[in-house]
């Protein structure tokens, strides 16, 4: 392997591994509660992106919260 070809390939790998780090993704955690406050079981939450079709989706648990991980960053409406 010639010098040119190993620093090409270098480049190569370096820049993959900075698009890898590029993407930041963070947890949505939602709690639902009626009036009462009394939380609400399997009660459908989504979170959709504003800027794209992407939507997340989860039921609340029986203390009424629905976690959503991996969301990438951005703005997002949150639907219950």
């Amino acid at each position: 392997m010639s010098a040119k070809t190993a620093i090409c390939w270098g480049i190569l790998v370096l820049s993959l591994a900075t698009i890898g780090y590029a993407q930041i993704f963070g947890t949505v955690r939602v709690t639902v509660r009626d009036p009462q406050n009394i939380a609400v079981v399997n009660a459908d939450v989504t979170v959709r992106s504003k800027n794209s079709e992407r939507a997340l989706m989860a039921k609340t648990n029986s203390e009424g919260v629905a976690v959503i991980p991996a969301v990438p960053i951005g703005d997002y409406h949150v639907l219950v």
